[in-house]
Formats: structure tokens, sequence, C-alpha cells
């Protein structure tokens, strides 16, 4: 909903008001969901006593979870724009477009499901690690890639997921210590000391953000109606928003309406959009993955 808000914010125009630069805060939105998958996907791989004989069948169940909403937005972009390129659908579809400098993301929001994915084949190769051996040796690597990621410079830089490994190192770490992995104590020690390091040699923000959401994981609840709402059609709402309040955006601002009451006029209609989605397009692609089962034993 965060960076909603933030992308909508810049359809109408609001960048011009003084609030403008409170909400663009909330493009901080996909650092925090960096950090949540880092600690829920090898969560829930733990859980199922994965090993990596079954490697493949948790891609393919992954790729149908999140793959048939990236299709139908991709169909419907084409629909709208008529950009039909088969071979730029091809390198959407398989999340390679910052391998190319020829065909860029049908949505703008791909970049970071693009590095989602990466994170899938990395923690389905190294989950078994992570669990099993020796947790010193899996700290001190965590912490390496976490603090030196991103300052390893390579072509199209965002799109590849050493730029925000720190994030998904921070959710890792609050598994550890959620796991019993790390003590406590420890553990702590270490999420602070990461955000030390980020803080001075990042920025504060990037420090905080990270340490923050793993403290919200492992202390906080945020179960109600609403957030399991929103929580249900995040993916919906994060993948259908761009065109529908640009395009919503751009008709709307015909009727001159308050700045403020458009932009809540246009977080309703996007829900309401993402809700449809969901129902239609995701809820079922989320049903049928959950037939290959990823258990071991």
């Amino acid at each position: 909903m965060a960076v909603c808000i933030v992308h909508l914010h810049y359809f109408i125009g609001l960048n011009a008001y003084p609030v403008s630069k409170l909400l663009t805060y909330g493009q901080q939105g996909v650092a925090i969901f960096f950090v949540v998958s880092g600690f829920i996907i090898p969560y829930s791989l733990w859980n199922s006593n994965y090993t990596i004989r079954n490697f493949f069948r948790y891609l393919a169940r992954r790729s149908l979870r999140i793959d048939p909403p990236v299709l139908a937005i991709i169909m419907i972009t084409i629909l709208i724009t008529h950009e039909f390129n088969i071979v730029r659908i091809l390198y959407n579809i398989f999340y390679l477009v910052p391998f190319s400098d020829s065909y860029k993301w049908y949505n703008g929001v791909f970049w970071t499901l693009g590095i989602e994915f990466q994170f899938y084949l990395i923690i389905g190769l190294t989950i078994g690690l992570i669990i099993n051996k020796n947790i010193k040796v899996i700290v001190f690597f965590i912490l390496l890639i976490s603090m030196t990621g991103y300052f390893i410079q390579l072509k199209n830089n965002y799109g590849f997921i050493l730029h925000s490994a720190h994030y998904f190192g921070f959710g890792i770490l609050t598994l550890l210590i959620y796991k019993k992995r790390i003590s406590i104590l420890y553990g702590h020690i270490l999420l602070f000391g990461l955000c030390f390091f980020l803080s001075c040699s990042i920025s504060i923000l990037t420090g905080c953000i990270g340490y923050f959401s793993a403290l919200a994981i492992l202390h906080l609840s945020f179960r109600n109606i609403i957030t399991d709402y929103f929580g249900r059609i995040s993916y919906s709402l994060y993948l259908t928003h761009p065109l529908a309040g640009f395009y919503l955006a751009d008709y709307l601002k015909h009727f001159q309406l308050n700045i403020y009451l458009l932009i809540l006029i246009l977080v309703i209609l996007c829900t309401l959009i993402a809700n449809l989605f969901y129902a239609a397009i995701e809820r079922p692609a989320l049903k049928f993955s959950k037939r290959i089962s990823i258990k071991n034993g």
C-alpha cells in the first residue's frame, strides 16, 4: 500500500505539495518487503523439511504462485500499449531483463520480482546449509554478503540481488534468532551491528529500515481484519496499481478535485481493482501452486 501511494502521488502531481516529502518514504516499503522475504521464504522451507532434491518442485511452486499474475499484467499492458514483442515478453517472464540492454520491464515494479526470483534460487540451494552447517560460518557469510553486496558494481546494478543483499540478510538473521540457531542476545547484537555498519557506509535510513523491520518481525504482531485483507491482496495491488493508477489519475484529473480527495479516491479504486484481480487471477494461481508439495517426509 505504501508503494502504491508513492506512485499515485507522482501520477497526480502531489510532489508539488508539502506532504510529498513524507509520502516518498513509502517507497521504503520495497526494502521492508525484501526483509520480510528474507525471513518468510526460508522459514517456509525450514518448516516443510525441504531438501535440495525438491528444488525444482519448489521453483515450480513459486513460479505458479507469482507468474500467472505477472503474465496477466503483461497481456493487459500489451492490449493497452500495443507493445507486443515476444522476446521482450520472454525476458520479462523469466526475469532476464537485468541481463539485457535491449529489453525493458513491461511494468515498473517487475524489477523487484526479478530480485525476488534471484533470492528464490539462492535460498533454495542454500537453505540446507543455513539449517545444518556450522552457525558461525553461516553468520560470517551472511554478514559478509550483507556488508559488501551493495558496493559490488554490476551493469544494471539495481536489477541484481547484491544491491539489496543487506535487506535479505536482515531477514535471514531474524530467522536464525526465531529458530534459535543463535541466541536472542547474540542475534540482536548482529542485527544492531549490521544496522550500524549500513548507517555509516550507505545511509542511516538504509540501516534503520532493515533493523526495525527485523525487530518488528520478532516482537510485534500486526494481525487484524484490515492487515489480513491488505496482506491477502498486497501482491495484486502491487502489480495492478501502476497501470490502474496512471489511467485513473489521468481521467479523474479532469474533474478538478481537491488533490487529497483525489488520492483518496485513487487508493480506493486501486484497492477495488486489486481485489478483482486477486479473485480472478491470483487466488486461482495460489490454489493451483499449493498442489505441488515440497515437504520431505
